[in-house]
């Protein structure tokens, strides 16, 4: 049984451990962790083999990183799909596992600079630095940008650069973002969903400050 760790990572610190994930069973046999170097002009992943320690993958993630204080910078999918922001470019990395490597498959523009992934509801989730965005998947494939709502801090306002931590799906109604800026030591927005799970609206939930990176979630599965 083979499982997929994501890892984002600016130079070699790592400061994001994904999630695992069991795939349909095939000859993959090998655990991989994919780290991101975050590198503001030419962001990249690298794809490890933990049964060896061998580097064996660095891919473009043809765009720019430069993000900083967040979580779920990357995230996998059903083990077979690994997303990565581009945070200097407005967009997200998607690559495909094909048996032990991955082949990356498009990029997908976002509203504003991405900054945190999740997945769920048949969608692919991303905040950013002033909006939060929902892509429509159908199966382990990244469609069409089909919601988005603005961010908001609890005393009004778009939040700052920088403020931006992490997004979370909460159930098929609701997801949560976390803010570090006003109130200390930050906020949470709650984003509706529609029907259909795209994002419908987002408002701040006043008087629950929620520290960055609070939000913990079942693995993706």
């Amino acid at each position: 049984m083979s499982k997929f760790f994501g890892v984002f990572s600016a130079a070699v610190f790592l400061v994001f451990a994904g999630s695992t994930a069991h795939v349909r069973a095939d000859h993959r046999d090998s655990t991989l962790v994919v780290t991101m170097t975050n590198d503001p002009m030419a962001n990249a992943i690298q794809v490890y083999d933990t049964g060896t320690h061998a580097l064996i993958q660095t891919l473009s993630t043809h765009g720019k990183g430069g993000v900083g204080g967040n979580a779920r910078g990357v995230r996998q999918y059903n083990g077979e799909l690994f997303a990565a922001v581009n945070n200097g470019s407005n967009s997200v990395a998607v690559f495909r596992r094909q048996n032990n490597r991955l082949k990356f498959e498009k990029l997908v523009t976002t509203t504003s600079a991405p900054v945190s992934i999740d997945f769920g509801n048949d969608h692919m989730y991303v905040a950013g630095a002033t909006t939060v965005d929902s892509f429509d998947m159908h199966g382990s494939r990244v469609g069409w940008l089909d919601g988005t709502a603005w961010l908001q801090l609890a005393g009004d306002g778009l939040p700052p650069s920088g403020s931006t931590a992490q997004i979370g799906v909460v159930n098929d109604r609701r997801l949560l973002v976390t803010l570090k800026a006003d109130p200390d030591p930050g906020t949470v927005d709650s984003i509706r969903l529609d029907d259909e799970g795209a994002v419908s609206g987002a408002s701040p939930i006043a008087g629950t400050p929620v520290p960055p990176g609070a939000m913990r979630s079942k693995p993706t599965a």
